[in-house]
């Protein structure tokens, strides 16, 4: 069997189970199955109900966390940055406005590859700590603090 074979076989048990899900709620809110297979069938549609609130719920707080820790801003991220400056003119602890532009040179995940504090060509490659979404899809300005061997981002 080959990757397509598989996704289709996939594809058709999903549907399955769920035209079995649908069946078997049928027959047991409709009170249609005989009593000795009707206390089961209550007991495996109960079942199967909880594993698919559980799975919708989880889905969903998957996808909350995810926005969390990517988009939401409230969690900081560090990466390596190309970043515009001039290193002599920026003392550790100063702050500076820095742009990052929307572009097309971005990275596998659509980050942003580049941060110019300073209409200058001197680039240098820092790590830099982003509070913000740090995707490449619109110009963003940020406050910008200099450490030691860093930079600290937050977006304004």
């Amino acid at each position: 069997m080959n990757g397509t074979d598989l996704v289709l076989v996939w594809v058709l048990l999903i549907f399955g189970g769920f035209i079995a899900y649908m069946v078997l709620g049928y027959l047991v809110t409709n009170k249609k199955l005989k009593p000795p297979f009707l206390e089961p069938a209550e007991r495996l549609y109960t079942f199967v109900s909880a594993c698919l609130a559980l799975l919708f719920f989880g889905g969903i707080a998957y996808l909350a966390i995810a926005y969390y820790f990517t988009e939401s801003g409230w969690y900081p991220r560090t990466r390596e940055v190309n970043v515009y400056c001039k290193a002599h003119d920026w003392v550790n602890g100063e702050l500076q406005t820095c742009y990052s532009f929307k572009s097309t040179d971005k990275t596998a995940d659509g980050e942003l590859t580049a941060l110019s504090c300073s209409a200058n060509d001197e680039s240098h490659l820092l790590n830099v700590k982003f509070w913000g979404p740090i995707t490449a899809d619109r110009e963003r300005i940020w406050k910008c603090e200099r450490l030691t061997s860093s930079i600290t981002c937050k977006l304004q």
